[in-house]
């Protein structure tokens, strides 16, 4: 599910202010060469001042472009970033990300830098403004969010390599003893599970079919999976999935997507 990265105040810092302020610099700098605005002595301004207040006027123009114009609208899933200047959308894999980091801060407004291995249709890097709650206050907390997306598409990727997806069934074992198995249509989830030629009843499945929905939840500070719920129609309570290995609860993660998609099943993270 996508969640959005950047501030929903950067359609307004990126368009709106700009072009406010260049009409209103532009329509000043009209008045001084029509003599509208003179000078204390009540004369036109000379040419040479006239000159100056141009070249200050472009430079601004410059200046707020530089600053602001290339900001985009950024939001991130599991797999890639979604990076938007509000005509165009361009979908960035997290695999893509080399570097991650933040400029501006203190009194200034704090800018997220995303650098890629590959160009992409905005070039080899983009910038955007954190959610307005972090944008005075540094990006700390986002800057790790985003990393951790990206070490953990780095790590799917790696499993991917060197391990073939299976279509049948997937075994995961916890701390606890409690063994999960995802079978190509049904969930078991217990003690029974650990043991290999344990055959289970039909009672101890959760189906597919039957299910209502699979929520991950991931940890706001690091954005790792802490848990998965899934509702499962005439349940009052969700069951939940916990206590596995962080890289076990993202290929649970991906595999109960994977499977859903054929029911289907509505998906989200929280």
């Amino acid at each position: 599910m996508r969640r959005g990265l950047s501030s929903q105040t950067t359609i307004l810092w990126s368009y709106v202010l700009p072009t406010l302020l260049i009409v209103g610099l532009f329509f000043a700098l009209l008045m001084c060469w029509l003599g509208k605005i003179t000078g204390k002595d009540g004369e036109p301004l000379s040419l040479e001042v006239l000159c100056v207040f141009t070249l200050t006027w472009a430079l601004v123009i410059v200046g707020l472009v530089r600053a602001l114009g290339f900001l985009k609208r950024v939001e991130v899933d599991d797999d890639a970033l979604y990076v938007s200047n509000y005509t165009t959308e361009v979908r960035i894999p997290l695999s893509e990300v080399t570097v991650v980091r933040e400029s501006g801060g203190g009194k200034s407004l704090t800018r997220v830098s995303i650098g890629f291995a590959n160009p992409s249709a905005f070039g080899e890097s983009i910038e955007f403004l954190p959610r307005l709650g972090r944008c005075w206050a540094g990006m700390g907390p986002a800057i790790r969010e985003l990393q951790a997306l990206c070490s953990q598409a780095s790590a799917r990727n790696r499993i991917d390599s060197a391990m073939p997806f299976d279509p049948t069934e997937k075994i995961f074992e916890a701390d606890d003893d409690c063994v999960l198995r995802v079978g190509k249509d049904y969930i078991l989830c217990g003690l029974g599970g650990r043991d290999s030629d344990f055959q289970p009843d039909e009672q101890d499945k959760v189906l597919f079919k039957d299910l209502d929905r699979i929520t991950v939840i991931r940890s706001k500070k690091s954005g790792s999976i802490t848990g998965i719920d899934f509702e499962v129609r005439g349940k009052p309570v969700p069951f939940e999935i916990t206590g596995y290995e962080p890289m076990d609860m993202e290929e649970i993660a991906r595999l109960l997507e994977s499977r859903a998609k054929s029911v289907p099943i509505e998906c989200r993270e929280a």
